[in-house]
């Protein structure tokens, strides 16, 4: 019971970050680019994708609107065309993974829309984001779509580890308020 009640008053302060939508972009711990909506950007696909691959996060389409949907659980809607941040599962010839992280749908009520937001080092501002529809973590991945025009595609293909410290770099990014 006091594990459960630990874990329960963990989500409560994690959440008060999470109360107001607020527009931000997420760099990437591991490449130091941002997260971008890219359209067009790998062959055989129509669905706009999200990359890693922009230097500042001046552009529109690096911006994010992060959104509560409920608890420790947020969504992330694109300034660029209004959508929102979501798996798409074999959306991607050439992929090496199923799962690429699209920014394609209209609205975050559905789980493929969805994460939980998880502190990894509050010293330093990193987090990760697990997606409920498949549990992995948002992720950066370099040169896994033979098809792509940019080698840096993020994908919802890595396991969430036991401890939150060993989370890996590339599935680490810091939230920048705009």
């Amino acid at each position: 019971m006091a594990m459960k009640t630990t874990f329960i008053l963990a989500a409560m302060i994690a959440t008060s970050a999470l109360c107001q939508a607020q527009l931000i972009a997420l760099q990437s711990v591991h490449s130091q680019t941002y997260l971008a909506a890219c359209d067009g950007c790998s062959s055989g696909t129509g669905v706009t994708l999200a990359f890693a691959h922009v230097d500042n996060s001046g552009p529109s389409y690096t911006h994010w609107t992060q959104t509560p949907v409920a608890g420790i659980i947020t969504s992330f809607k694109c300034e660029y065309n209004n959508k929102f941040l979501a798996v798409c599962n074999q959306c991607t010839p050439g992929s090496a993974y199923p799962d690429v992280a699209a920014v394609h749908v209209d609205t975050n009520k559905d789980v493929w829309a969805q994460y939980v937001q998880i502190t990894v080092d509050a010293d330093k501002g990193h987090m990760a984001f697990q997606s409920l529809y498949n549990g992995k973590l948002l992720s950066y991945c370099f040169q896994c779509n033979s098809r792509a025009v940019y080698e840096h595609q993020v994908y919802f293909h890595v396991d969430r580890p036991s401890s939150n410290a060993d989370i890996p770099t590339y599935s680490r990014w810091i939230i920048k308020k705009l």
